[in-house]
């Protein structure tokens, strides 16, 4: 019999390799995100290092299927064209998984989340990555890849080489039994990795949540294994599993809570001097409450916006509907908050069946427009805007080409510039919307003094500029025939996730400003806050009503000017959803299928507001099934 002594310690060591790269990864992961584990106990570090050791194995399990394969090879071929074919194998993994870790560490400053099937969204637009990433995020990447790939690669040829030294003892010279035992063995190797994928014989296969451990999601961030987390990901990024996570009916208490939350309710205010006043949006590129002095009564970014508040009405508590500028634009316009994992504006056959603000003032006489900084076809924002009503849509390849540029947008002060152009072209009464850049990560905008210092310094400034440029762009608008008769709505896309807030599964990461604007207001109204808890879904509802259009043409939208409504916003995180009202706020993630944020002061908050998510998500996911009906 042939015992193959140097097959059994190549296999054996290749998987050992692999749980020591994973390890080595995560050390990279904390060494560049080190300002992010500041507050964190070295004891729970060590935790998540340990408490990812079982994704590890089932990760090293998938990696080990195609080397097991390679054995068929020992068949029909040398030694030593396997030896070639299984490392050539190995090679190609190392690079992939190289790929995967160091676009990771790059995106993970911005996203807040590991590596996920949001990737391939932006991947649709390379000039869009190219842009974004920036020369030293590029060759950081560029780094990592190339260091984890030859040194990983430097690694398995000493480990080639010491096994290929390692002697075969052999008792027979049968030529049919060392192939029945290579056929053995690949049916072991496999019967093995699957073991491994599967996290054991238990009977539910292992998953995501057997690496989460802590209620700090950078902790389990760092414990979940990067390569899993992004496989897992990429089988999602086709199909959405949400179905799964949605109860199949509900109860009359559950009934009668989401009724409750989307039922209309009039209101006698009546914000504007005039029936058809100009409508102008202003949509911010990741603005968050948490840098609006107005808002979060700390050292403000938007001293401007604070003042320009005391003049119109401001909602202190509006909290976004995910986290991606495509869902923001889609929801501020249409009032439907979405679907977890399902962003409406890349389904065409559905959202082109939706109603949005500017379908119903078209329908009114109203002439419509949208100018945005960089490129729409990100997330198919064009796409969505092409479909409801828009008479002209622009984006940067409309710009002056002698404009300086940033990385991935034209400066605020040139959009502004841009938007007043194209608002004099449009007949009155008109809706004019544009959409910034410059608080978008690499915040590249052009100031000479910095006000903020720290780790929110880059994006704190970017506000400071890009709120300067909106008073340049209001000194401007003043003299300006139409201004007079013109409400401005002034809201963020998103909330932003940084230092400050550092977790995407943190409610506070989707709170934003909102304000309404404007000589059409009211004098009675100028300096009003709405300090309940609304979500941007809610916005359309409630300046249709005051502009005496269908409100019901948005069920998911609700009336922000009425005290009966119920406070409250529904959201979706990367991979969960939750809701947020007076009380506090859970989110609930798919994957570790349990709430992973809790600041209700007790349980009983906790699981009533439980129930009236799982009840909107139901209601949210049944019509969504039925918009291409």
């Amino acid at each position: 019999m042939v015992i193959n002594r140097r097959i059994v310690l190549l296999y054996g060591s290749l998987f050992l390799f692999w749980v020591l790269v994973f390890f080595v990864q995560r050390l990279i992961f904390l060494g560049y995100h080190n300002a992010r584990f500041v507050s964190v106990d070295v004891t729970d570090i060590y935790k998540a290092l340990y408490s990812g050791l079982r994704l590890d194995f089932s990760t090293a399990g998938y990696l080990m299927i195609l080397p097991v394969l390679v054995l068929f090879v020992r068949f029909f071929a040398s030694g030593t064209i396997f030896f070639k074919t299984l490392k050539a194998v190995f090679f190609v993994e190392l690079v992939l998984l190289s790929i995967i870790h160091a676009a990771e560490i790059s995106a993970y400053s911005e996203w807040g989340h590991k590596l996920s099937s949001r990737v391939f969204m932006h991947l649709l637009n390379p000039d869009e990555v190219m842009r974004t990433t920036g020369f030293s995020k590029g060759a950081l990447s560029l780094g990592i890849i190339l260091l984890e790939s030859i040194g990983s690669f430097y690694v398995v040829n000493r480990l080639f080489r010491w096994v290929s030294n390692t002697k075969e003892t052999s008792n027979t010279r049968s030529k049919i039994w060392p192939h029945a035992l290579n056929g053995l063995g690949v049916i072991s190797g496999l019967a093995f990795s699957f073991l491994l994928m599967r996290g054991g014989i238990q009977q539910i296969p292992i998953n995501i949540d057997a690496a989460y451990f802590s209620n700090q999601a950078i902790l389990n961030d760092l414990s979940v294994n990067s390569a899993y987390y992004f496989g897992n990901s990429f089988f999602l990024f086709n199909k959405s599993d949400i179905e799964t996570h949605v109860k199949p009916s509900l109860t009359p208490k559950e009934k009668a809570l989401v009724n409750a939350y989307y039922r209309w309710h009039p209101s006698d205010i009546r914000l504007f001097k005039v029936k058809k006043p100009n409508v102008v949006f202003i949509i911010f590129e990741g603005w968050s409450a948490h840098g609006v002095g107005a808002i979060s009564g700390k050292k403000s970014a938007t001293p401007f916006f604070d003042k320009l508040s005391k003049s119109g009405v401001l909602f202190t508590k509006l909290y976004a509907a995910n986290t991606t500028s495509e869902i923001g634009n889609s929801t501020i316009l249409s009032g439907f908050t979405g679907v977890p994992e399902s962003p409406l504006p890349l389904y065409i056959e559905k959202h082109r069946n939706i109603t949005t603000l500017s379908d119903l003032l078209k329908s009114k006489g109203y002439s419509t427009s949208y100018l945005f900084s960089g490129d729409l076809k990100y997330g198919n924002i064009k796409g969505f805007l092409t479909e409801h009503s828009y008479d002209r849509l622009k984006d940067e390849n409309d710009f002056d080409l002698s404009l300086p540029k940033g990385k991935l947008n034209y400066y605020d002060s040139d959009l502004y510039d841009k938007f007043l152009k194209e608002i004099r072209v449009n007949k009155q009464p008109f809706l004019a919307c544009t959409f910034t850049g410059s608080t978008h990560f690499p915040y590249d905008c052009p100031m000479k003094k910095f006000p903020f210092q720290g780790e929110e310094a880059e994006y704190l400034n970017s506000m400071v500029y890009a709120d300067d440029c909106l008073k340049q762009f209001f000194t401007k608008a003043k003299t300006q025939k139409w201004y007079k008769n013109t409400v401005f709505v002034l809201v963020s896309d998103h909330g932003h996730n940084s230092p400050g807030i550092a977790s995407p599964y943190l409610t506070e990461t989707f709170k934003i400003p909102c304000l309404i604007v404007g000589p059409v207001l009211k004098e009675n109204y100028q300096g009003l806050r709405v300090d309940r808890v609304f979500s941007q879904g809610d916005l359309a509802a409630t300046l249709a009503s005051q502009l005496a259009l269908n409100t019901q043409d948005f069920p998911f939208s609700r009336n922000m000017l009425s005290d009966q409504t119920v406070e409250g916003a529904f959201i979706s995180t990367i991979r969960g959803f939750g809701f947020v009202n007076s009380k506090g706020g859970h989110i609930y993630n798919l994957d570790a299928k349990e709430v992973v944020f809790d600041s209700y002061e007790n349980k009983t908050e906790l699981n009533k507001n439980r129930r009236l998510s799982n009840a909107c998500l139901f209601r949210l996911f049944s019509y969504f099934n039925r918009m291409d009906k």
